[in-house]
């Protein structure tokens, strides 16, 4: 999955006959996803971190 929200999670999980994995989100010190990182730690799902770093606009929330 790519930047699924629990609750997409949730209904892909329920119509996948193929167990989910992984979902990769936007991940950094300026973006806490970590209610969703509990949840798909909840449900054996790797939670991926695109960008990290962040940028010079994340940082200034642009």
């Amino acid at each position: 999955m790519s930047n699924f929200t629990q609750s997409q999670l949730e209904k892909a999980m329920d119509i996948s006959e193929i167990p989910i994995v992984a979902n990769q989100v936007l991940y950094h010190p300026y973006k806490d996803q970590s209610e969703l990182q509990q949840y798909c730690a909840a449900n054996e799902i790797a939670l991926t971190a695109y960008s990290p770093l962040a940028s010079v606009a994340s940082a200034l929330n642009c």
